[in-house]
């Protein structure tokens, strides 16, 4: 019987309080069913740690985040060297984590400050339309009159952290899978 969700992300350790805040309502349906919900940064090669999770947790339901790096193609698992069968606890943030920011602007303005060009973020409905080269392009355009660029290892945690997943969830249709599959298991 489950009792643990191990789940995985592709990132530094330093992402881990940003995922924990975003994920929060999975995190919330764990904790309600007395399961151990347990954050992973898998950097470098986070499809070989979700194999040996795979293997030396076999009673946890072992969960991998990947960036795809591109579009959704219905391939990404064959991509990375993963067997179809195992597919279905992986998810995917298509093409880069960033996508999830552009998702949700009100939050990115929050916390860049009334210099934020808000408009420079404006793009796709659907997030994950917008190629990962012009996602860096427009975090960098909207962020140049204020106190900071983009820099991801200082503010990708706390934009996890503040970013809405309902929003996330409805201009990402990967993000919107990942949340249904682990809340319906989690029902």
């Amino acid at each position: 019987m489950v009792a643990e969700i191990r789940f995985y992300f592709e990132g530094a350790p330093v992402l881990k309080e940003g995922f924990d805040a975003f994920l929060d309502e999975i995190k919330h349906q764990a904790r309600e069913k007395k399961w151990q919900f347990r954050l992973i940064a898998a950097k470098g090669r986070p499809v070989d740690a979700f194999e040996t999770a795979r293997k030396a947790h076999p009673s946890a339901w072992n969960v991998l985040l990947l960036d795809s790096d591109k579009p959704d193609d219905g391939r990404l698992c064959e991509d990375r060297g993963l067997d179809k069968a195992v597919c279905d606890p992986v998810f995917w943030m298509v093409e880069i984590m960033e996508v999830w920011f552009l998702a949700d602007p009100d939050a990115l303005r929050g916390f860049y400050g009334q210099h934020f060009q808000q408009t420079a973020v404006q793009c796709n409905p659907d997030v994950e339309q917008v190629p990962k080269r012009d996602v860096y392009d427009k975090l960098m355009a909207a962020t140049r009159n204020t106190d900071h660029r983009y820099d991801k290892t200082a503010d990708a945690p706390e934009l996890l952290r503040l970013i809405n997943p309902a929003k996330v969830r409805g201009r990402s249709r990967n993000c919107e899978r990942m949340f249904r599959s682990l809340l319906a298991r989690l029902a």
